[in-house]
């Protein structure tokens, strides 16, 4: 099977390039030899397996239905279906940059199409029919909150980064969800690993929705957890692999020119508005941006804004 599945793949790669003028006569040779080792190791085969265990006769297809579609040579097929809104446009953009040719069930390769019963293009497997879905990322992030011993000054904890996008510029300690973990349990981690700081998660903070870039950001609020057994507050973080420095800022001298994100923007400007107050709040919207503008660009919108007051207050 795995045989067969290769051979199926070399010859459909083969395939492309013959259809776009770039194959050599090399590889012309390696299409008729391919086409003949996948002859050879299906040809044995009386019945196959359907992706749920059980067994169906050579020559009957377990594939689903599919909305009509207009197949192109190679693996750059496109969907006919039309689509009425920006939303299935930008599914069609994300189905073509993010999900893999080929299928990771069988390793034939895949089209884009509309399955029976959806309503967006997926990328669809041609051998055994399997939907390869895209999903959003989840981006889980804590703002580390401190009260200098000195001065008695309000703090955050902000990581200069040392990697791209944004390397150089500062932001919360955040990265993406690993499989197996909560949100909050995602946010520790994220700080330990980017500030070596241990934290105590709070509480949620905010929830901020990306869709150009198909992410959404799930902030909560921490405090340091052995602040107390420590006078100097910089003991208790310092850079990780990921990060050039770590510091904690006063609120009136948080670096807002040099902030990397949109998002880490919208979470300072909501928790000074919140210090003011005396109260938090929990924070949703939607981040609107243009396509092509920098993740450190302050060209954003924030669209569909919510603020709940809690009853915890400062």
């Amino acid at each position: 099977g795995r045989a067969s599945a290769a051979a199926r793949r070399c010859v459909g790669l083969i395939e492309g390039l013959m259809a776009e003028g770039r194959a050599t006569a090399t590889l012309s040779s390696l299409l008729t030899s391919g086409r003949s080792a996948t002859k050879t190791a299906v040809a044995p085969l009386t019945r196959r397996t359907t992706p749920c265990g059980a067994t169906r006769p050579r020559g009957t297809s377990s594939r689903p239905r599919f909305a009509p579609t207009r197949p192109v040579l190679g693996h750059r097929h496109l969907s006919t279906t039309t689509t009425s809104s920006s939303a299935s446009a930008s599914s069609m953009s994300e189905t073509h940059k993010t999900s893999t040719h080929f299928c990771d069930a069988c390793g034939s390769e895949t089209s884009v199409l509309v399955p029976e019963g959806d309503n967006r293009p997926r990328r669809v497997c041609q051998n055994c029919g399997k939907v390869h879905y895209v999903n959003p990322k989840v981006v889980v992030g804590c703002l580390v909150e401190h009260t200098c011993e000195e001065t008695g000054a309000r703090q955050v904890l902000l990581c200069r980064r040392a990697i791209d996008p944004c390397r150089g510029l500062w932001t919360l300690p955040a990265g993406f969800q690993e499989c197996g973990e909560s949100t909050s349990e995602g946010a520790a981690r994220e700080t330990r690993e980017e500030a070596n700081a241990e934290v105590s998660i709070a509480a949620p903070y905010a929830h901020l929705d990306i869709p150009a870039i198909s992410q959404t950001y799930v902030i909560f609020r921490g405090t340091f957890k052995h602040a107390s057994a420590s006078r100097s507050g910089s003991s208790l973080h310092s850079p990780g692999q990921e990060t050039l420095e770590t510091k904690l800022f006063d609120l009136e001298k948080v670096p807002h020119e040099e902030i990397a994100f949109s998002s880490v923007r919208v979470v300072l400007g909501k928790y000074a508005e919140d210090v003011r107050r005396g109260r938090y709040s929990f924070h949703h919207g939607v981040i609107e941006k243009e396509a092509g503008v920098a993740a450190s660009s302050p060209r954003f919108k924030l669209a569909q804004y919510t603020g709940l007051p809690t009853e915890h207050k400062l």
